[in-house]
């Protein structure tokens, strides 16, 4: 994930500073990097959402979580994902394994143990990619969480195929 724009480097600052506000550059129009800036959240994610990766979480609870992600990102993009949604969590773990479906390598190996937080690769060259996410959280107030899925790095396209799948399941209230 580059930090490569002024942009982007007031977006992330604002993650720490959220009182402390930074507005685009005006460049006549308002588009989803904006609003994202805007509402302090980082721009150098654009976030994919859709119905079946999200769940509703309560207040208190304890979940165990797994993603399934079917995707075809660009050559040179690479592909990053990260949770987040409007829940908060105390504690959080997840671990991200991505594989290349043509050669069947390994690609990405991560954690993530924050909320919002991303994790990714750009220099596989992967264009067809199976990624499991799966972790627990206990969640400090209740909401929506969600898997986030982007590209890595530049303009490129990514595709969420279907079939991809998000289960939330409770353990402990």
């Amino acid at each position: 994930m580059a930090i490569d724009t002024r942009d982007k480097r007031a977006s992330a600052l604002d993650l720490a500073l959220p009182w402390r506000a930074r507005w685009p550059n005006p460049d006549g129009s308002v588009n989803q990097g904006d609003r994202q800036q805007i509402a302090s959240y980082y721009r150098g994610i654009s976030a994919f959402l859709q119905a079946q990766l999200l769940a509703t979480v309560e207040t208190g609870a304890a979940y165990l979580f797994r993603a399934v992600l079917h995707l075809t990102p660009d050559a040179t993009g690479g592909h990053q994902y990260a949770l987040a949604g409007t829940c908060t969590a105390t504690t959080i773990i997840a671990e991200v394994l991505s594989t290349n479906n043509s050669t069947k390598a390994l690609v990405l190996s991560s954690r993530l143990t924050a909320l919002s937080s991303a994790t990714g690769e750009a220099s596989s060259g992967a264009t067809n990619v199976s990624t499991t996410i799966e972790g627990g959280l206990l969640v400090n107030t209740g909401g929506v969480l969600h898997v986030q899925v982007a590209e890595q790095s530049g303009l490129h396209q990514i595709t969420v195929k279907a079939g991809s799948s998000f289960t939330v399941t409770k353990v402990s209230s």
